[in-house]
């Protein structure tokens, strides 16, 4: 991840442009906890050392990538471990004051607060659990639909992991963990139609 963020930069700043090619990636999904949330704290890590090298000099930036590639950087690279430091903490205040009622009062009684958290936080956790949901059931993978349910714990650990690589950046930047492979212990038999129409 954090190549493919430096080398997109690169390749935006001399104006080549990339395309997606629609195909499937038969890669092994990580099955064991710890190597998941490692391989996360790397990739998180990386986007925040990737930040940091391209936002020591903005205005040169601005100048060399244009308002609307490097707003797109800031946004989508720069944006996302920001967005889930913060979200820790806003699952904590939301949990805190609904069952202990216990917080900043203006986080949760002001209207013109209250409101638009609310809609924000309903809809967002309810468009990316009916997005795993709808990739599923597009691609036949039928049995793992319910799994999608469980996208806000996914994010939850997405942002224990931010923390951990917060820290690791302050303390350890130039180490990076190993993700381990070869850990299925068996190769699944992909249904002849899922792979005709993944190739198709």
């Amino acid at each position: 991840m954090t190549e493919d963020a430096d080398l997109g930069m690169r390749a935006a700043r001399y104006r080549i442009k990339v395309r997606m090619l629609p195909s499937t990636t038969w890669e092994e999904a990580n099955s064991l906890f710890m190597n998941w949330l490692r391989q996360r704290v790397r990739w998180i890590k990386g986007f925040m050392q990737t930040t940091l090298v391209y936002t020591r000099h903005p205005v040169q930036m601005f100048k060399n990538f244009g308002f609307k590639q490097y707003g797109a950087f800031l946004l989508f690279v720069g944006s996302a471990p920001l967005t889930l430091l913060t979200n820790l903490i806003l699952w904590a205040l939301f949990l805190n004051y609904t069952f202990f009622h216990y917080g900043p009062d203006l986080l949760f009684t002001d209207p013109w607060v209250r409101w638009p958290a609310t809609v924000s936080f309903v809809f967002g956790n309810t468009v990316m659990v009916l997005l795993a949901v709808w990739g599923g059931w597009k691609r036949g993978y039928k049995d793992f639909l319910w799994w999608g349910l469980s996208m806000p714990i996914y994010w939850l650990l997405h942002s224990i992991a931010s923390y951990w690589a917060l820290v690791e950046l302050l303390t350890k930047p130039h180490y990076w963990y190993r993700t381990k492979h070869g850990l299925a212990g068996q190769i699944v038999d992909v249904p002849e139609r899922q792979r005709a129409s993944a190739s198709s």
